[in-house]
C-alpha cells in the first residue's frame, strides 16, 4: 500500500439519513481519506459523494449521467506530466457514526469518452477489496468484490452489493484491478490492455443500513470560565457551545463550517487585552461519567494554523476540585465545511466541570504567560469551533434543549425561538432558583407571529432533547418582558416520545403568568415522562385571553393572537435500559456576559 496518503473530506453536507428501506437508511458518505484525484481536471473524490451527475437521492434507481469532469472520481495513474502518478488506488468513506452496514451501491466509472474503441468506463474498478473500521485505525478485511463495468452511457442504475458489515463507520476500497486490466500492485507493470495509463475512479456511492444504538449521553456544556475572547470580531466563547455553525446538536459526525466570526472562539492574544495563558472551562450541569470529548478545532478558512494543539484537561465535581487529567494534542482542522472534529476516549467519572488550558497553538505559540514564543504569526492568538462530550448521567442533569421545530416566530425584532434555550436574560445555567430579567429586546424571549408577518392561530414549539431520557421536571420562564406578561402562555397540551412521529399527548398544564420583575424565577412543573427525546408545548391560551384553536376567532383584549416564551430547561435522568439511542445534549446556546466569570486558573 501506498505509504504516503492524501486526506481530502468531501466538500458535502453532513450525513443524511436521506431515505430508508426496511434493511436500513441511505446513508451519504464523507470521503475521508483517497489515494490520489485529478483536481486539475476536476475529477475530486468529493464527486463520489456530492449526488453530481446523480438523479435523486441515491436511492434505488437513481441514475447518472454519462460524464467526468465535475462528476467523477479519476486517478492519475501514469499520466505523470505534473499530474503525479498512482499505482495503488484506494478511497475510504466516513458513514459519521457506527452503522450495521447491509448495502453498498455503486455507480461505477461511466463516460462515453472513446479510447482504443472503447468508452473510457473500462477504467473502472472490477476487484475491490473492501476493508472496515469503526474507528478509521484498525481496517478489517471482508474480501474481495466485483465492481460491475458502467455502460458509458446516461440513466446508468448502478450496483448494490449486500454484505454484513456489524460496527462499521469507516469503509475503505482498495482497487485491485480495474475492467481494462490495469493490476494496482504499486508497480505499475501492467497498465491495462488497451487504455494503458492505469487510471481508475468512480462515479458515485451510497450505503446503506441501520445506525448502532449508542447510550451515551451527548452532553452540551455551558461556559462556566474563561481566560479572553475576541468580542470586537464577535469571536465569543459561547459560540463553542451555542451550534453556530454546525450541521446538527453536536454529535458524531456532525460538521462545522469554515466561519469565524460569531461561529467560533478566538482568545484576546495582543488585540483587546493581552492574554498569554488561555483556558475555558465547561459545565456540564450536573454530574457525568464522561467517556469522550468531542472537539471541532479552529476551522477558520485560511486560519486553521491558529487552532489549539496542546491542551491540559482538568476535571473534577466542583470548580476547586478540578485536578489534572493529563495533555490532549489536537489535530488541525482542514479548514473545509465538511470538517467533522475529532474524538478522544476519556475516563472522567463523577464530574462536573471541565478546563482546557491551552498549552499552545498550531503556528507554534506557547502559553506559558510569558508572552516570550508567539509563532510565526506572533499575536497570540487560539481558539475553538465547538465542544461537546458524551457521558452518563451520575445524577440528575439540567439540559437546555435544542428547538426542533416551532410554529413560527417573530423574527424581524429577534424574539426567535432559539431564545427559549440560549440562556440570554438567565442568570445562570438554568437551575432552580435562577432569574430571568424582565426585557424583551433584542433577543431574550420567543414571540410567535400572531397576526404580524405571518398569521399563527395555533402556536407550538417542540424540544429535541438530545436522546432518549427520563424526564423528571419542566422548567419554565414563561414570557417575563415588563408590561406584556399577559402573553405568555396561560395552558398548553404537551405531548413526548422518541421520536417526532411518535408523540402521545401527556396532558394539559397550567403555567403561571411571569412577574415581569428581575428577580423572576420560573416555575417548576413535576413530570414523568419515560424514555422520551421530543417534548412539544402546544399553546392553547394565553392570560389575555386568546385561544388558540386554529380559528383565529378569540384574540384576547390585546387581540394580536401573540405568545411565548422566555426559557425551558428539563430536568431529567438517564434511561437505566442498555442500548438506546444517544441521550440527551445538555448546556444550551449561553450568550457572552450571562452566567460567565472568570476563574482563577488550576495548576
Amino acid at each position: 500500500m501506498n505509504t504516503q496518503k492524501m486526506i481530502v473530506l468531501a466538500s458535502v453536507a453532513a450525513l443524511a439519513l436521506l431515505a430508508g428501506r426496511a434493511d436500513g437508511a441511505l446513508l451519504t458518505p464523507y470521503v475521508d481519506n483517497v489515494s490520489s484525484q485529478l483536481a486539475a481536471f476536476d475529477r475530486y473524490a468529493s464527486h463520489t459523494t456530492d449526488s453530481s451527475g446523480l438523479t435523486g437521492t441515491g436511492a434505488a434507481g437513481s441514475t447518472h449521467a454519462d460524464g467526468e469532469g465535475g462528476i467523477a472520481w479519476t486517478t492519475p495513474g501514469n499520466l505523470g506530466g505534473g499530474y503525479g502518478t498512482d499505482f495503488d488506488p484506494e478511497i475510504t468513506y466516513d458513514l459519521g457514526h457506527l452503522v450495521n452496514l447491509t448495502t453498498m451501491r455503486i455507480w461505477n466509472y461511466n463516460s462515453s469518452f472513446n479510447v482504443g474503441g472503447s468508452p473510457i468506463a473500462i477504467i473502472g474498478p472490477n476487484q475491490v477489496e473492501v476493508l472496515t473500521s469503526s474507528d478509521g485505525i484498525t481496517f478489517a478485511s471482508q474480501g474481495t468484490v466485483n465492481f460491475a463495468q458502467a455502460p458509458g452511457s446516461g440513466g446508468y442504475t448502478g450496483q448494490d452489493l449486500t454484505g454484513d458489515y456489524a460496527n462499521t463507520r469507516f469503509v475503505k476500497f482498495d482497487i485491485k484491478t480495474n475492467h481494462d486490466g490495469a493490476v494496482f500492485d504499486g508497480t505499475g507493470a501492467q497498465g491495462g490492455a488497451v487504455d494503458g495509463r492505469s487510471l481508475t475512479g468512480l462515479s458515485e456511492v451510497r450505503f446503506e443500513g441501520a445506525p448502532v444504538a449508542d447510550d451515551a449521553l451527548t452532553i452540551h456544556p455551558f461556559v462556566a470560565g474563561l481566560s479572553s475572547e475576541l468580542a470586537l470580531a464577535d469571536r465569543l466563547v459561547a459560540h463553542t457551545v451555542n451550534g453556530h455553525g454546525m450541521t446538527g446538536i453536536g454529535k458524531a459526525g456532525d460538521t462545522h463550517n469554515t466561519g469565524s466570526n460569531g461561529v467560533n472562539w478566538t482568545t484576546d492574544g495582543t488585540y483587546e487585552s493581552v492574554d498569554y495563558d488561555p483556558f475555558v472551562t465547561y459545565d456540564l450541569g450536573g454530574l457525568v461519567d464522561v467517556d469522550t470529548m468531542r472537539i471541532w478545532n479552529d476551522n477558520s478558512a485560511g486560519f486553521t494554523h491558529l487552532g489549539t494543539k496542546d491542551v491540559e484537561i482538568f476535571a473534577g465535581p466542583t470548580l476547586a476540585a478540578m485536578t489534572s487529567r493529563g495533555t490532549v494534542t489536537l489535530d488541525r482542522a482542514s479548514g473545509l465545511p465538511s470538517y467533522h472534529g475529532q474524538d478522544f476516549a476519556v475516563d472522567y467519572a463523577g464530574v462536573r466541570y471541565i478546563q482546557f488550558d491551552v498549552q499552545s497553538n498550531l503556528d507554534g505559540a506557547v502559553f506559558d504567560g510569558t508572552g516570550t514564543q508567539g509563532g510565526p504569526d506572533g499575536r497570540f492568538l487560539t481558539g475553538l469551533s465547538e465542544v461537546r462530550f458524551d457521558g452518563t448521567p451520575a445524577g440528575e442533569v439540567v439540559i437546555a434543549p435544542w428547538v426542533a421545530e416551532v410554529s413560527s416566530e417573530l423574527a424581524f425584532i429577534d424574539r426567535a425561538a432559539a431564545h427559549t434555550v440560549d440562556g440570554r436574560g438567565l442568570s445562570g445555567i438554568g437551575e432552580a432558583g435562577d432569574t430571568h430579567i424582565n426585557a424583551s429586546d433584542p433577543g431574550y424571549v420567543w414571540t410567535t407571529d400572531g397576526t404580524y408577518e405571518s398569521v399563527d392561530y395555533d402556536p407550538f414549539i417542540t424540544y429535541d432533547l438530545g436522546g432518549l431520557v427520563n424526564v423528571e421536571t419542566m422548567r419554565i420562564w414563561n414570557d417575563n418582558t415588563a408590561g406584556f406578561t399577559h402573553l405568555g402562555v396561560a395552558t398548553m397540551e404537551v405531548f413526548a416520545g422518541a421520536t417526532l412521529d411518535s408523540l402521545t399527548s401527556r396532558g394539559e398544564f397550567a403555567l403561571d403568568q411571569a412577574t415581569g420583575l428581575t428577580t423572576y424565577t420560573g416555575q417548576d412543573i413535576e413530570v414523568d415522562f419515560t424514555g422520551v427525546r421530543y417534548v412539544k408545548f402546544d399553546i392553547l391560551t394565553n392570560p389575555d385571553g386568546a385561544v388558540f384553536d386554529g380559528t383565529g376567532t378569540q384574540g384576547g383584549a390585546d387581540g394580536r393572537f401573540l405568545t411565548g416564551l422566555s426559557e425551558v430547561r428539563f430536568v431529567v435522568a438517564p434511561v437505566p435500559e442498555p442500548g438506546t439511542l444517544a441521550l440527551a445534549g445538555l448546556g444550551g446556546l449561553m450568550m457572552l456576559g450571562l452566567g460567565f466569570f472568570r476563574r482563577r486558573r488550576v495548576r
